[in-house]
């Protein structure tokens, strides 16, 4: 016996008994889940287990997050029971509830083990008890917390532990039952924590960080007593006396509207506040002129310590960035962290109120209380010189040379003074820092808007967090268009806030008259500063749905110095510019755009606008199709991918105009896109121009038939396809038609007629000079020449196509060729065939050829099931089954469940094989040849092992459809890689 069929035997005996358990009900529990990613082995001591927060895995610094909800629930139950064995009952209970699988301890052995795997370390370890987490406390963020808040500990520890907090303990599950009483301690812990390190601070004479501290936990706990005892101190230590009366005041307030009484602690601290002298403050009273935010500042950690050590390093620092994105907060937070290291006194101005550019000065002269003596520039620079001042310049944009004039002229006269400034643009001063400040990353929005909701007294439920990173996305991630947002959730659920955020700009608004009143104020107040040029260009901007180069900036605008001007605006942080290696592009944010858009309009220039961006992207369109067939597809593939969203808007709006013939020609231009690439979002065009196109009798027709045959024959419609491609013209529009067609027949198991119509597009080729078509017509005509029988003249005529296309240099077509000799030779040399189809998938995704990696993927998982063990296809054809799901293409899906019939088979899966023998031999396209008779030979195996039982399971699966087919194949490839999970990781490393 040779050792692939002795390791075969072993696989089925183990198998038998998962499949003893198959297909109890007819329906198949779990949902397709995505292809896991593929990791290097690390030592267990490289794993950092954190639930401060979403539960995440760090191992060696690669942050890994288990899968799925049930592996997340398993390593969180595991943690909270700190060393101690869960029982399998208890896990059973946390993962399903009260609605358990069948069989749930073989359902939660796969679960851990597929969590293990996730893990790739050995920490899991299965007691007669249950399960337990065999870590080292110290690899639990949760036990470093709780040391770090040790009472013994002092600010540095603190500091630490504070810094593991990244949100709600648990993430997802905090609301579960099993770990509110968990999640409720550490939030104690935590707001103690804080406020220890807010006692550390006042104790160390830190009085305005101290004050700071306890004002944010004020923010989050009004009414947390400990926290305004402290802040009264602070206040009075720092010399804030009027500041802590009024706080003192309003705490009284609060306590009487809940009918609570002050404690004797507080209210001896209060009676020091009101009768007592505060202490004579060194530092000038400038300090006390940063304001202390009420709100915490998310997500700017790595800015907030960038710009610290810039105001260390440099005398001048300055933070751009659209309106809205938060550089006034973050440079106020900076402000105090650095005060009382670099300076004697820091001082605020607020520019925002200044209303021209003579206004600058005396608003400075004010605010840093400097004598209001004549002139009042000098005064301004005797007042600070010789003086360690931090001076913070809010808002310069719309008084800009003003704001440089004078910093220039103080810094050349104060040598220790420091300016900070907030402007949509720098200053463009000799040693200016400039720090752009980009909108938030997702996942620091996303909290921004869960907390800011929280505060507001909303509630948004864990199940919408796909709409609330939606909200965000759309929002362009800015911070203050997300507390907008989270403002109005009062009023709205978030579907609600959703739906009509197309009128954001008038949706939104914070109720305060003036430049952050409302998100239109925000853009306006930088559209306002531009001049007519720059007002002209940003509007007609505004019709790009994506990024653009300048290029199609020129196509669009009517002005001059595109480049001048674009520039402008980004420096003005109203366009973005983007790191694309090798290309300049740009963006605009949604926000600006609408706003631009709105102006557009007004401004009765849309349609002349619109018409010369949609000319401009149908010449693209074209030269992209002929790109993407030719020698340098690589690089139009790229440059389809940057284009796409104005590639598909110019179709839109040319549909919008009426204009038949550009949206004719933008549709049926990236033909080889939809058929090659699976692109069913670009086919979406033809389908929605071919009504008008046949309405109108445009010429074009025959083309877009073709594009939109290509879409319904990837889903499975084969019946649609001959009925959209009759009457074919004898000219060059209809080859890609013929070649649609001689797929279909191809599919049909009708070689001749598919042979025919593969000539037909090969000669209508030919006289259009398109040597792509050409070749892979005649590529098509060797496959059809082998599944009739023909080989011999098949691989003669691949390696003719083979060279042709090897010296005008298609790599596709090349790539097609190793693919097709593969399945021609697949039955006589089925280790050549493998060969042949590996280099040609390897090629197909190195390109983006969507179509040839599934059906070559498919040949390969087919080969290896037949030729070695048949355990090691099944990674394959789990991926190869997403593949499909993923593009829509149905009829390559049940070709691939056609196959995976045989691979059941061999690994003794008798009654997953059965139930989907009978859900592939409903489908829509016929079987024959070898595929054919592996099926026979199925039907016979699973009628021999199962008999009746077998019998009765082809016949449900005849009432299943192509969802409940892929479900129950994903969900049986599982369960047979769960039989032996070390096998399962070397097929898929294979």
């Amino acid at each position: 016996m040779s050792t692939a069929r002795a390791s075969r035997g072993r696989w089925q005996t183990r198998v038998r008994r998962v499949t003893a358990r198959w297909l109890t009900s007819a329906r198949i529990a779990n949902a397709v889940s995505g292809p896991r990613r593929r990791r290097s082995h690390y030592p267990a001591d490289m794993l950092d287990v954190r639930v401060l927060g979403p539960i995440e895995v760090h191992d060696d610094g690669e942050v890994v997050v288990p899968g799925s909800r049930a592996q997340r629930v398993l390593l969180a139950a595991m943690v909270h029971a700190r060393g101690r064995s869960v029982s399998r009952s208890e896990l059973a209970l946390l993962v399903w509830g009260d609605d358990p699988p069948a069989r749930p301890d073989d359902a939660l052995k796969s679960h851990v083990s597929r969590l293990r795997r996730a893990l790739h370390a050995d920490v899991i370890t299965g007691r007669s008890a249950g399960y337990a987490l065999t870590l080292d406390r110290e690899q639990l963020d949760v036990h470093r917390f709780e040391r770090g808040l040790d009472p013994a500990a002092d600010l540095s520890d603190i500091d630490a532990a504070l810094g593991l907090w990244r949100g709600r303990p648990y993430g997802e599950l905090a609301d579960q039952e099993h770990f509110v009483g968990e999640v409720a301690r550490l939030t104690e812990l935590h707001a103690q924590g804080r406020l220890r390190r807010a006692d550390l601070l006042l104790a160390a004479h830190r009085n305005e960080e101290a004050a700071a501290a306890y004002t944010e936990l004020i923010a989050e706990e009004p009414l947390r007593e400990a926290a305004w005892t402290g802040l009264l101190s602070s206040l009075h230590a720092a010399g804030r006396q009027a500041e802590a009366t009024t706080r003192a005041r309003h705490y009284r307030e609060l306590l009487r509207d809940v009918g609570l009484d002050p404690s004797s602690r507080y209210l001896e601290v209060e009676r020091e506040v009101f009768t007592t002298t505060p202490p004579t403050v060194v530092r000038s009273p400038g300090i006390a002129s940063l304001p202390t935010p009420l709100a915490s500042l998310i997500g700017r950690d790595h800015e907030l310590e960038h710009l610290a050590e810039l105001l260390r390093a440099r005398r001048l620092v300055t933070l751009t960035g659209p309106g809205g994105v938060g550089k006034t907060a973050l440079a106020l937070r900076a402000a105090q962290q650095v005060a009382d290291e670099l300076t004697d006194a820091a001082w605020v101005v607020p520019l925002a109120e200044v209303d021209d550019a003579g206004a600058v000065v005396p608003a400075m002269v004010r605010a840093v209380e400097a004598p209001a003596a004549e002139p009042l520039g000098r005064s301004l620079e005797r007042h600070l010189a010789g003086r360690r001042v931090l001076l913070v310049l809010d808002s310069a944009e719309h008084v800009l040379a003003a704001v440089r004039r004078v910093t220039e002229q103080l810094l050349s006269t104060s040598a220790a003074l420091r300016v900070l400034v907030t402007s949509r643009q720098p200053l463009e001063l000799s040693g200016e820092a400039v720090l752009p400040i980009p909108p938030l990353d997702r996942e620091a929005a996303v909290t921004l808007l869960l907390e800011r909701a929280r505060d507001a007294g909303a509630r948004i439920p864990s199940q919408h967090r796909e709409l609330a990173i939606e909200v965000c996305d759309r929002l362009d991630r800015l911070p203050l268009a997300i507390e907008m947002a989270a403002a109005r959730l009062r009023g709205f659920g978030l579907e609600e806030l959703a739906a009509r955020l197309d009128g954001r700009l008038r949706l939104l608004g914070s109720g305060e008259v003036g430049r952050h009143g409302t998100l239109a104020a925000v853009v306006g107040w930088s559209y306002d500063l531009l001049d007519p040029d720059g007002r002209s260009l940003l509007e007609q901007l505004s019709v790009f749905a994506g990024s653009f180069g300048l290029d199609a900036a020129a196509a669009v605008w009517e002005g001059v110095d595109v480049a001048g001007n674009v520039a402008d605006l980004v420096d003005r942080s109203l366009v973005q510019r983007l790191e694309v290696p090798g290309h300049a592009r740009y963006q605009l944010l949604e926000t600006v755009r609408s706003f631009a858009a709105d102006r557009l309009t007004a401004s009765g220039s849309r349609r002349d606008t619109e018409a010369r961006f949609v000319r401009y992207h149908a010449e693209l369109g074209t030269r992209i199709g002929a790109g993407l067939r030719g020698p340098d597809e690589r690089t139009w593939v790229e440059v389809l991918e940057r284009e796409l969203p104005n590639l598909e808007a110019a179709h839109a709006t040319a549909l919008r105009h009426e204009d038949l013939d550009t949206a004719v020609a933008l549709a049926t231009s990236l033909h080889v896109a939809v058929y090659h690439r699976l692109r069913a979002d670009i086919g979406a065009w033809a389908e929605a121009t071919l009504p008008l196109a046949q309405q109108a009798g445009h010429p074009g027709c025959t083309q877009l038939a073709a594009v939109v045959a290509v879409n319904r024959l990837h889903r499975g419609e084969l019946d649609a396809v001959e009925d959209l491609l009759v009457d074919l013209p004898d000219d060059p529009s209809a080859r890609h038609a013929h070649e649609v067609l001689g797929d279909l027949h191809l599919y049909q198991g009708r070689f001749a007629a598919s042979l025919e119509r593969f000539r037909q597009a090969e000669r209508l080729a030919e006289r259009a000079d398109d040597r792509f078509t050409v070749l892979h017509s005649r590529m098509s005509q060797a496959m059809a020449l082998g599944y009739a029988g023909d080989v011999g003249e098949a691989l003669a005529l691949v390696e003719v196509v083979r060279d042709e296309a090897g010296t005008a240099r298609i790599r596709a077509v090349t790539a097609w060729c190793d693919f097709v000799e593969a399945e021609l030779v697949s039955e006589s040399e089925p280790h050549r065939a493998l060969g042949l189809v590996d280099r040609s998938v390897e090629e197909a995704d190195r390109a983006g050829w969507r179509m040839l990696a599934g059906v070559g993927r498919l040949t390969a998982s087919s080969l290896r099931a037949r030729t070695a063990d048949p355990a090691d296809a099944i990674p394959g054809f789990e991926r190869l089954i997403r593949h499909w799901v993923n593009h829509g293409d149905d009829t390559h899906q049940w070709t691939t469940l056609r196959n995976l019939v045989d691979l059941f088979i061999r690994l003794g899966a008798y009654r997953p094989a059965a139930r989907l023998l009978g859900a592939v031999g409903v489908a829509p396209r016929p079987t024959f040849g070898a595929e054919e008779e592996r099926l026979a030979a199925a039907r016979e195996a699973v009628l021999h092992h199962l008999g009746e039982e077998g019998q009765s399971l082809i016949e449900e699966g005849r009432r299943d459809d192509l969802a409940a087919a892929v479900e129950l194949s994903l969900r049986a490839l599982e369960e047979l890689r769960a039989v032996d999970p070390e096998r399962g990781r070397a097929a898929d490393r294979g």
